[in-house]
């Protein structure tokens, strides 16, 4: 599966129209987007200090600490590659988490960057991990984004 350029969206008036495979694309999307609309509409917005101005990191956080969706978009071309890493704010910090990539089409893999051991393996931090520590985002282009899923276990 692969992440639809704004491009065909915008052009599309309907999507009947759209090819199998990206008619699955947003499909996909529009699966995540129902399983997100819950905690956007109950949960805390929080945004990530990011030194980096090319970077926008953001989140909504469960009022329990339960779950947390974040996004790490990069708006334009970063000042160094690859970034530095990224903290997720608003976690429990003495809570064990899961964190997973949920982004529909998975990380576009690009070869200025070795795989991400966290994102293509199951990895469980603590909160205070990730909002102290954080992760090293993947490199992307300009205008691309990731979503993240974080899960107390």
């Amino acid at each position: 599966m692969r992440i639809l350029p704004p491009e065909i969206l915008l052009s599309t008036d309907n999507v009947t129209t759209l090819t199998e495979t990206d008619a699955a694309t947003v499909g996909a999307w529009v699966a995540l987007a129902k399983r997100v609309r819950p905690l956007v509409a109950t949960g805390r917005l929080v945004n990530a200090d990011v030194a980096d101005p090319g970077l926008d990191v953001r989140g909504v956080v469960a009022d329990d600490q339960a779950s947390a969706f974040f996004t790490i978009t990069q708006t334009q071309t970063l000042i160094s590659s690859p970034a530095g890493r990224v903290r997720f704010p608003g976690l429990d910090p003495d809570r064990t988490y899961r964190i997973e990539i949920v982004t529909p089409g998975g990380i576009v893999q690009t070869p200025a960057q070795s795989p991400l051991e966290w994102a293509h393996h199951d990895t469980v931090l603590t909160g205070r991990q990730l909002a102290v520590v954080g992760l090293r985002p993947p490199v992307q282009n300009p205008q691309q984004a990731v979503v993240v899923e974080v899960t107390a276990v």
